[in-house]
């Protein structure tokens, strides 16, 4: 086990470092992206989405944070058996190290920039509240969500089809507008609200802005649902994992 936890240490060492290339000005290059949504989205949709949502700024930044981690960890996580073909054919590791390694590597990422819109959102004007303490339970339900229930089931589909990479970059990209990043539920017609509740991604959103802007708890019931379900999801994407892992090696190749 603890090899186990040593390899993944390392193998999660080397993705970040070269995802962020090695340096501070590395990251804040990644910060870019949503830095480039955010500026655009609020300049497009803050004089609309302004009047029916208080502090808009910090309503979207807490939007784009969160989705960009998902988008950007999941289409990592999809290719990375591929990208180690060599690893993966040559020596005898511990298949999912592959899928931990880098869905850790985005979360170290995301940890960092978690602490950039939390001040950004104190700049916005947000005051404090204590609920913001119930922070890292909503980063739980993310690692649960992104390493747990789509890395695994992502990585067997990236290395079973090769053209899956582009049809994911197109969902991730459409799924962007079916998820309240950068506009409030309330505006969506009722009888379609309730596609929402199949969304986990605008669960994390929802919940985060709950507890950051709003200052108000995340409920112990519902928090306790959505993580057994989340964990329950994680653990059939698992299995599907698992069942494949033999199999990968010939995928790659394939």
């Amino acid at each position: 086990m603890r090899l186990y936890f040593d390899r993944l240490f390392q193998m999660a060492r080397c993705e970040w470092l070269v995802r962020e290339q090695s340096n501070l000005f590395g990251f804040l290059w990644t910060m870019l992206q949503p830095l480039l949504y955010f500026v655009v989205l609020f300049g497009l949709f803050t004089k609309w989405m302004g009047q029916k949502t208080p502090n808009y700024g910090a309503f979207l930044v807490i939007g784009i944070v969160h989705y960009n981690f998902f988008q950007n960890t999941t289409s990592y996580v999809l290719t990375t058996l591929r990208r180690r073909t060599t690893l993966l054919t040559n020596f005898p590791l511990p298949r999912d190290l592959f899928i931990f390694s880098t869905g850790l590597s985005g979360l170290v990422s995301h940890l960092l920039e978690l602490l950039v819109m939390l001040a950004f959102v104190v700049f916005l004007g947000t005051p404090f509240h204590a609920t913001w303490f119930l922070l890292p339970l909503i980063v739980a339900l993310e690692i649960i969500m992104v390493l747990g229930i789509f890395s695994p089931m992502l990585a067997v589909w990236g290395a079973k089809f090769p053209d899956f990479e582009r049809i994911w970059q197109l969902l991730t990209g459409l799924g962007m507008f079916l998820t309240p990043v950068f506009y409030p539920v309330s505006i969506i017609a009722p009888d379609k609200r309730a596609l929402l509740r199949f969304n986990p991604v605008a669960m994390i959103i929802e919940m985060s802005r709950r507890i950051l802007i709003e200052g108000r708890g995340l409920g112990i019931r519902h928090f306790a649902a959505v993580f057994i379900l989340f964990c329950a999801l994680a653990a059939a994407s698992y299995a599907y994992f698992k069942k494949h892992e033999p199999h990968l090696a010939d995928y790659v190749l394939s």
